[in-house]
């Protein structure tokens, strides 16, 4: 596409005419890139502006955008930029069509029919949306309760931060939702287990040697600076391997391009975890400190109250009309047959995992309890390192991070050793006797 050289208006009409096969409701998606009918009037001056993209709604691009008569033309990628280096994806080229498009939303808008017919939308003042959005919560907790109404947001634009935390607060409601799980969560959680802390999502500067794309196709966005980076190990990784039933633009370029049926992918998931665990091809160190494979299961027991026990209590206000849940829901929500400490000794803590250290009794093996609150073994003492004891990564960059030290295993200097395969008899407060395996 970088060596066309399409006009802007072939560019314009070309569009029109894909569009005109394909119409999604009201809005024809070429009418997007129009041509300006008051340009003439104003001369044919062309300008390129430094500014930043607004494809993400983040604006962390650097970019140059093309203005023809006052209107945007085209955006592309800003050498110059730290965050970017020059790249510029799909989605911030396009912006320039959501910018003009002719069902952009720029005001306030009312319904004023009920559901189901015409909206009949009209224009109101943003002091008259704000004062309706606040009588309606207010209505809603007067009738229901805080807790029946539920807060969500995307991530990281400062405009939606309230859904993590005052909204709760504001509304006395626990009932929140962050996009997280389907954006940059994963990459973070797991960057920040295995990588660098300050930098987690950018583990991939590390340079996998199988670099394994799975149902996305990064290089058509770049947010987190992720496109670049992304593309770069692909190319750069011993195996490339892409999993996806579209053929994507990186996937034609995979060494392997697995293009399983849809909703196939925990067999697939499955499946590797299966030749990883025959062929022992597990880090085991960090599966016993990072996971809870090695907590016991008592398959034969009852489960009991879970990690979450007594956290759910009747909703405030609970009248006739809104009834507070079932008793026996109340305060055991979440059970479970992980064996805990409540399970074992009269009175003990539900928030207490055990698993089998095989250094117990000196050497014949005995319990050991994980506690959920301190996130410690039994036993141990872990303080998080300070900055000054971890290595500075990427120093001077936009990307500084820190890594902590990783000669450092807690288990071992309290003297545990988690058995992660053998079965093992436990005897429960009620006397009875169960076996209990390893997760």
């Amino acid at each position: 596409m970088g060596k066309l050289n399409l006009s802007r208006r072939t560019f314009a009409k070309l569009t029109a005419a894909t569009a005109a096969t394909a119409v999604v409701g009201c809005a024809v998606p070429g009418a997007a890139l129009a041509e300006d009918a008051e340009a003439p009037s104003r001369g044919s001056e062309i300008k390129r502006v430094r500014t930043c993209c607004r494809g993400c709604g983040k604006m962390e691009c650097g970019v140059w955008v093309t203005v023809e008569n006052g209107r945007a033309i085209k955006s592309e990628g800003d050498q110059s930029s730290f965050q970017s280096s020059g790249n510029h994806c799909g989605k911030g080229q396009a912006s320039i069509q959501a910018a003009y498009h002719p069902d952009r939303i720029y005001h306030p808008l009312k319904r004023t029919n009920p559901k189901g017919e015409d909206p009949g939308w009209v224009r109101i003042t943003w002091d008259e949306a704000m004062d309706t959005i606040g009588e309606k919560f207010t209505e809603i907790i007067d009738q229901y309760g805080g807790q029946s109404i539920f807060n969500m947001c995307g991530t990281s634009r400062q405009w939606v931060y309230g859904p993590y935390c005052f909204y709760k607060w504001l509304f006395d409601t626990p009932n929140a939702h962050v996009a997280s799980e389907i954006c940059k969560g994963p990459r973070r959680l797991m960057g920040s287990i295995t990588s660098v802390d300050g930098a987690p999502w950018m583990a991939l500067r590390d340079g996998p040697r199988v670099y394994v794309q799975w149902g996305t196709a990064p290089e058509n966005s770049n947010y987190d600076d992720s496109c670049r980076n992304l593309v770069d190990q692909m190319n750069n990784a011993d195996v490339h391997i892409c999993i996806d039933p579209r053929l994507s633009g990186s996937g034609k370029e995979a060494d392997y391009w697995l293009n399983l049926r849809p909703g196939t992918d925990g067999a697939l998931a499955l499946c590797w975890q299966h030749i990883i665990l025959k062929h022992d091809l597990v880090d085991w160190e960090f599966v016993k400190r990072w996971s809870n494979a090695s907590f016991l299961v008592v398959e034969d027991m009852e489960p009991t109250g879970g990690r979450y026990y007594e956290l759910f209590t009747p909703m405030a206000g609970s009248t006739a009309d809104s009834p507070a849940p079932p008793a026996d829901v109340v305060g055991t929500k979440l059970k479970t047959r992980l064996l805990k400490e409540s399970d074992v000794v009269e009175g003990g803590s539900p928030r207490k995992f055990y698993a089998w250290n095989k250094n117990a009794n000196g050497g014949q093996g005995g319990l050991v309890l994980w506690d959920v609150d301190t996130t410690q073994w039994e036993g141990c003492n872990h303080v998080a390192p300070t900055r000054d004891q971890m290595e500075v990564m990427y120093a001077g960059t936009s990307q500084e991070g820190y890594l902590p030290p990783i000669s450092y295993n807690e288990l071992v200097e309290a003297g545990i050793d988690l058995d992660m395969h053998d079965s093992h008899e436990v005897t429960l407060a009620d006397g009875s006797k169960h076996t209990a395996r390893p997760v």
